[in-house]
């Protein structure tokens, strides 16, 4: 009579991503476990770096009146800010005329009465109006009494602005400030001509 050779049984108990292989005998006793890890699947994303601003004129900003009897305000334009830089940003400002609405310096009269003066007194004394910015809710800057100085120095020839400083990325659909110009009260009549200036927005990711 043939004897019955003992079955053995594997079974599989699967803990925290271990398959572990038992070996059992037919009366139950446990053998040395083998253990078998699993593979991985490692999940990797991003997400890139999206910054940008946009500047879009109103019409606002053309026509300006130059010798106006009272201060004058203007809504000008419109910026948008976008960053998703975790450290934030910065959006500096600058005019192309430093802080003036200006025109060609073309008057022989001034030329003769400031000849002795260096070429820079000129430009600042036919740079035309100055005027004062307000960028949202960041303040006002220019060269007015109540307005926040450039950074470079005191005065609206002194270079640019620091307008935001942003600590956190913003919105998707960004951070939107109004731009508005005051012209206030000029005694001197301008001469026939035209006159102009530009604004100028940067902005530069922190990290």
């Amino acid at each position: 009579m043939a004897m019955n050779k003992p079955k053995r049984v594997l079974s599989v108990l699967s803990v925290a991503g271990l398959s572990l292989l038992y070996c059992t005998g037919t009366h139950g006793q446990s053998l040395t476990p083998v253990i078998q890890k699993t593979g991985d699947v490692v999940l990797k994303a991003s997400i890139p770096s999206r910054c940008f601003i946009s500047v879009q004129e109103l019409p606002a900003s053309k026509g300006i009146d130059l010798n106006p009897e009272t201060q004058q305000r203007h809504r000008v334009g419109t910026v948008t800010e976008v960053c998703n830089e975790p450290t934030g940003y910065d959006v500096t400002m600058e005019t192309l005329n430093n802080g003036a609405i200006s025109g060609l310096f073309e008057s022989p009269t001034l030329v003769a009465e400031y000849a002795g003066q260096e070429q820079a007194d000129l430009r600042a004394y036919a740079a035309g109006v100055g005027y004062d910015i307000q960028y949202g809710s960041s303040g006002t800057f220019g060269s007015g009494s109540g307005s926040k100085k450039a950074q470079a120095g005191d005065d609206r020839h002194s270079g640019k602005w620091l307008v935001s400083d942003v600590q956190e990325p913003t919105d998707p659909d960004g951070v939107k400030h109004t731009v508005v110009v005051y012209i206030g009260k000029d005694p001197n009549q301008l001469p026939a001509q035209d006159y102009r200036d530009a604004i100028l927005f940067t902005l530069v990711p922190k990290g």
